[in-house]
């Protein structure tokens, strides 16, 4: 129950960071790993539909938990939220030192990640979320990483 809710919450927040509401609302996004699955429905056990490779372009146009309702080349399918990078950049400032896990487009490509920490008041932008964090990436969108929704704040 508790996980529900913060997958509930986190999506309400990402909704509310988007500035749209989560009935009627699409953003654009992009594939984020290099094959990106696409199921019949919000489960891994669904129809795979197919595949999106890397920066391909689709619409979200529904958002559930850890789930995006998608829409590309005027077909619906669903895909895990961990999978999407947002087209529409947040502004945001860390509230607190965090740790941060991220990884560039190089190392990404060599499956290298890295941990660092990210200081207060450092300018992030908000492009994704995945179970339980948000996705930023920095003023160049050179680093990609994950970091708790609690350490953010909308600038």
């Amino acid at each position: 129950m508790r996980g529900s809710l913060r997958r509930l919450c986190l999506a309400l927040l990402m909704i509310a960071l988007l500035g749209g509401s989560a009935l009627g609302a699409s953003y654009g996004a992009q594939a984020l790993p290099s094959s990106m699955p696409v199921y019949a429905s919000m489960s891994t056990s669904a129809a795979k539909l197919g595949s999106l490779s890397q920066g391909t372009s689709f619409t979200v146009t529904a958002i559930s938990g850890d789930w995006a309702r998608i829409s590309y080349k005027n077909r619906t399918g669903y895909a895990r939220m961990r999978h999407i990078l947002f087209d529409k950049h947040i502004s945001a400032v860390a509230v607190k030192d965090t740790k941060l896990t991220f990884w560039t487009k190089d190392s990404q490509k060599r499956g290298v990640h890295y941990r660092a920490t990210l200081a207060a008041g450092t300018k992030v932008y908000v492009v994704g979320m995945a179970e339980g964090k948000l996705l930023v990436t920095n003023d160049t969108d050179s680093a990609l990483g994950y970091v708790s929704a609690s350490a953010l704040v909308k600038n």
